[in-house]
């Protein structure tokens, strides 16, 4: 059984930053994150949730999944067109609901960000 203690978000400045969010569990740190360096006329990409994460502090995490749908598309609407970007969505499941975590990227199509997932469970890199 591993319990989220904490979910804290950061940000990295520099030629090598990105920004993010770690899942600090009682056995390990998740680390979800892209690459935040602008690139000629692209912006980076960013992660986002709409849930609370105070909400699943204490929470079981039972299984951590990469998926293909969101739960809540009113973001993505926001942003409109990504041009060459993509979406990647990773559900955190846990006793308390999924917590779900979208990554963003929105670029010209040269220029694309790593979105990153690292745990025990689960290593996976995307260029968005």
């Amino acid at each position: 059984m591993e319990k989220i203690i904490r979910i804290e978000e950061f940000h990295e400045e520099g030629w090598k930053g990105k920004e993010g969010f770690r899942i600090i569990t009682d056995k390990q740190t998740i680390e979800i994150g892209i690459g935040a360096q602008d690139e000629c006329c692209a912006r980076h990409g960013y992660f986002f949730t709409p849930d609370d994460t105070k909400d699943f502090h204490d929470a079981v995490l039972l299984d951590i999944k990469i998926v293909d749908i969101d739960l809540n598309k009113k973001k993505f609407e926001e942003i409109g067109n990504l041009d060459g970007g993509d979406v990647m969505f990773i559900d955190f499941e846990t006793d308390k609901g999924v917590l779900q975590f979208t990554a963003y990227n929105s670029h010209n199509g040269y220029y694309g960000n790593t979105a990153y997932l690292k745990s025990t469970q689960l290593n996976h890199e995307s260029v968005l």
